[in-house]
């Protein structure tokens, strides 16, 4: 009990999600206040980012053409000692995403783009 508490005096502040906006219905732009580790997987034609950060359930839906595109960004692992989301899109057909990040007035932000293949 007593490391719990060290770790949280001695741990920097924690990195939260502020706002996602969905941009031309075909990228989603993630605000956060400070700038979280990221990192992009795919898995049978699906595409994720683990983001270490602290955020509110969400999902919603980019358009591609004539192709829906769905996303759902939920946490995972403990809320308190080890905050990480994860972002995922899903489609009937695969896809391949890009992400990039830039400091902003803000905070930081996280754009992604997503295609099918």
């Amino acid at each position: 009990m007593v490391g719990l508490m060290i770790g949280r005096i001695t741990a920097p502040d924690e990195i939260r999600l502020l706002t996602i906006t969905t941009q031309d219905s075909r990228r989603l732009q993630l605000q956060f206040d400070h700038e979280p580790w990221v990192q992009e997987t795919y898995h049978e034609g699906t595409f994720s980012l683990l983001i270490y950060a602290k955020g509110e359930p969400q999902q919603g839906q980019l358009r591609q053409g004539d192709s829906l595109i769905n996303w759902r960004l939920r946490p995972l692992g403990h809320p308190v000692l080890d905050p990480q989301l994860v972002l995922g899109f899903v489609s009937t057909r695969p896809l391949k995403g890009q992400w990039s990040g830039q400091d902003t007035e803000q905070g930081w932000q996280l754009s992604v783009q997503i295609t099918p293949e």
